[in-house]
């Protein structure tokens, strides 16, 4: 035991403790916020750089596998029925700084299924329906315009309706009154 203490004690205490560079600061990570999906199968995390820097990992609950990185991703939603993630997709912080025009966001939609990460079109926000089976994508507006495009897809297939110039969008429980069935009122009558 003595000889130990007497090893580790010749040694400088330089040489045991490196000098941290800059480059060392941009590697620290803070854990944001997290989520677990509706099944409780996949738990998504944001993680912040010191340097601005942000991405999600998505990884199964049970800290099976490795970790997905979604670099750049931020407001991540699972759906309902547990099988997607979709989140934003920006840049680099020195992609941003290169543009000639400002970075839109871009829908990032992971299939939790495969593990696929489809980057799809630009997006100023998105929304789930309550089952999970379509996802309502608006669309930035252009400059001209008060309203951006909105796209409506079906994840699993991929065929989406555009619907152009919308300002607002939310899912509704009940169609409208005029696409409901018509229901008859009183008694049928039959001619004789």
């Amino acid at each position: 035991m003595a000889a130990t203490g007497l090893m580790m004690s010749a040694v400088p205490a330089a040489a045991q403790q490196r000098t941290l560079e800059p480059a060392d600061y941009r590697q620290w990570e803070t854990l944001g916020a997290f989520e677990l999906d509706p099944a409780g199968q996949w738990l998504v995390s944001a993680i912040t750089r010191v340097d601005g820097e942000r991405e999600l990992r998505l990884r199964r609950s049970d800290a099976g596998g490795e970790a997905q990185v979604l670099e750049h991703g931020r407001s991540p939603v699972f759906s309902a029925n547990g099988r997607w993630l979709a989140y934003r997709k920006g840049v680099s912080s020195d992609e941003a700084e290169a543009a000639e025009e400002p970075v839109k966001d871009r829908l990032g939609l992971v299939d939790l299924e495969s593990g696929v990460d489809s980057v799809l079109f630009n997006v100023s926000g998105f929304e789930f329906r309550d089952d999970g089976a379509w996802i309502a994508a608006h669309g930035a507006p252009a400059s001209d315009s008060v309203g951006g495009d909105l796209i409506i897809m079906d994840p699993n297939t991929g065929v989406h309706s555009l619907i152009g110039n919308v300002d607002d969008f939310m899912w509704q429980d009940e169609p409208p009154s005029w696409q409901r069935p018509c229901e008859p009122r009183g008694e049928a009558r039959t001619a004789s």
